[in-house]
């Protein structure tokens, strides 16, 4: 009886822990949505501080992330932030609006993998 309580518990405590990550994980995509919805698609003169402090603000979550999150999604996420970085810097507004599109195509795949659906269990 008391196996049964603590399995229990502790199958209790791990859905706990899952859907915490799975929040998190959300609810730092949704930040990085937003961040990058400020950012105007020619860049404007100040999108490199802007740039600098959403890379900030990534590689603060990363850590946290990397705990559940493939490094291969992490890894393109800060790849593209240090690309839209550059091409802001050098004011080249196709390659800027390039990476701005794939950073929000990696912000979707994030938030995609951490929905529960029959897709994320096969």
């Amino acid at each position: 009886m008391k196996t049964g309580i603590f399995v229990l518990l502790l199958l209790l405590a791990t859905l706990l822990c899952v859907l915490c990550n799975a929040l998190y994980i959300n609810k730092v995509a949704l930040e990085m949505e937003n961040r990058l919805s400020d950012l105007s698609a020619p860049p404007a003169e100040d999108a490199k501080k802007e740039i600098d402090m959403l890379q900030a603000y990534w590689e603060r979550q990363t850590p946290y992330l990397s705990l559940s999150v493939g490094f291969p999604l992490l890894d393109r996420i800060g790849e593209q932030l240090r690309l839209l970085g550059v091409y802001a810097e050098n004011g080249d507004v196709f390659g800027y609006t390039e990476a701005l599109t794939v950073l929000r195509d990696c912000m979707r795949d994030l938030c995609r993998l951490e929905r529960c659906s029959v897709e994320n269990l096969l």
